[in-house]
């Protein structure tokens, strides 16, 4: 018992602590369509954002529209904010798309 516990514990001691993703909610505020596909917007809170996305930008998230994955959470963006319904989104803790805003991996609007 007392080796697989030693094995156990060295496993996990080797494997990445991941972290917490940022989430959001709210109304779709300042929706930002810049040249290279990229698409900043903010929401009214933005919970757990990485240290990347904190500061000034802290309720914004941001994703690449150039992809299927991208037109569509687009789109969905667009629907949100005309319709003015609130939405959740959940980021990956990390600013990979922009430098300074979490990179948004899904969102759904709230009926």
């Amino acid at each position: 018992m007392g080796a697989l516990r030693y094995i156990t514990i060295s496993i996990l001691s080797i494997l990445p602590i991941s972290a917490h993703a940022g989430s959001g909610s709210g109304l779709v505020h300042n929706v930002y369509a810049f040249i290279n596909g990229i698409i900043i917007f903010t929401v009214d809170t933005h919970n757990d954002a990485p240290p990347c996305g904190s500061g000034a930008f802290s309720r914004d998230f941001a994703f690449d529209s150039t992809t299927q994955e991208g037109k569509n959470k687009y789109a969905l963006l667009l629907i949100a904010a005309n319709s003015k319904k609130r939405i959740t989104v959940t980021g990956d803790s990390t600013c990979r798309v922009w430098g300074d805003r979490e990179t948004a991996l899904w969102f759904v609007i709230d009926f």
